[in-house]
């Protein structure tokens, strides 16, 4: 999803009164008093800075009291998805292409179409190439019994 996405998910939330678009990853008690932010809700694994010098950048709102601690979901993770992704990019890339979509509506470069062109071809005809030897195979086993 696209931030603009995202934020417009989060406003369909029952939960939500405001979206803060740009929002920092580090909160301080500033902002929060700005923005009047009741809870702050978040998973509760202490999460450092990007300093390093504090152990968990929600510590002062966990003692506050307006911490909502949110539960991940098994076999759900942000890693997972982006592993899949990456994991099927080129055959995503080849349905798509095969679909109509052009390289660069894609974001894929000329050199790798080419490649994923001609990797899909070897592909193709290797599953030819099985095909005729299972064709083969199956004509041998026939004359043999015949």
């Amino acid at each position: 999803m696209y931030e603009a996405e995202r934020y417009e998910s989060l406003r369909h939330c029952k939960w939500v009164d405001e979206v803060i678009p740009d929002a920092p990853w580090v909160i301080s008690q500033e902002f929060l008093d700005k923005h009047q932010i009741d809870y702050v809700a978040h998973d509760a694994l202490p999460y450092a800075d990007a300093s390093g010098a504090g152990k968990d950048v929600y510590d002062f709102v966990k003692k506050a009291g307006r911490f909502k601690e949110t539960k991940r979901t098994d076999g759900v993770s942000t890693s997972d998805l982006i592993m899949r992704i990456i994991k099927d990019y080129n055959e995503y890339v080849m349905r798509n292409l095969a679909r109509g979509y052009t390289r660069k509506e894609l974001g894929v470069s000329y050199v790798k179409e080419k490649q994923l062109r001609v990797n899909m071809g070897i592909s193709k005809l290797r599953q030819k190439v099985k095909e005729q030897q299972d064709r083969v195979g199956r004509k041998v086993m026939q004359l043999a019994f015949a």
